[in-house]
């Protein structure tokens, strides 16, 4: 029932962005012009309520090809009692609201961070709020997470323990 909604919603849009655009060019003379006028007008019209979300998208998978990594210190880790010392960090300066999960494990003897890594959430843009639809506002036009891959791998590989308590 939820696809034939969405489906009937982009119908309607469609015909209101195919309609406003005639209307917008409708004064213009010349035949081809209006035409390839409307035509370009329509697909704007129609993409305008998720064009944040299109060019967030661009901006987030830029960030997760370049920040999402595993950075692990091999020497230092192996055999390790690790602690986490994490948080997560709202990211300022793009189009699209962005969380940055900062994974983290020091050496619970001398402190060092030994591994670490990123993980990135996005929200969606303006239409996903407005419609808060579905819960959490996620972008339309994109998947808004993106991790590194087998993260969790460097724990088994190393020999590590996990310190929960960060008493020791």
């Amino acid at each position: 029932m939820i696809g034939l909604i969405a489906l009937a919603i982009l119908v309607f849009w469609g015909f209101v962005s195919y309609k406003l655009s005639a209307f917008l060019v409708g004064k213009v003379k010349r035949d081809l012009v209006r035409y390839g006028v409307q035509a370009m007008l329509c697909v704007l019209l129609f993409l305008a309520p998720v064009a944040d979300d299109i060019a967030g998208g661009f901006q987030f998978r830029s960030l997760c090809n370049k920040g999402a990594v595993v950075v692990v210190d091999e020497e230092k880790a192996m055999g390790k009692v690790i602690t986490y010392v994490g948080n997560v960090l709202p990211l300022d300066g793009y189009i699209l609201p962005i969380n940055k999960h900062y994974w983290a494990y020091k050496d619970i003897l001398t402190n060092e961070i030994v591994i670490r890594w990123d993980i990135y959430d996005a929200e969606g843009g303006w239409l996903s709020h407005f419609l808060n639809f579905p819960e959490g506002n996620p972008p339309y036009t994109f998947i808004g997470h993106c991790a590194p891959n087998n993260y969790w791998s460097n724990f088994q590989k190393l020999k590590v323990k996990l310190n929960f308590t960060d008493k020791e």
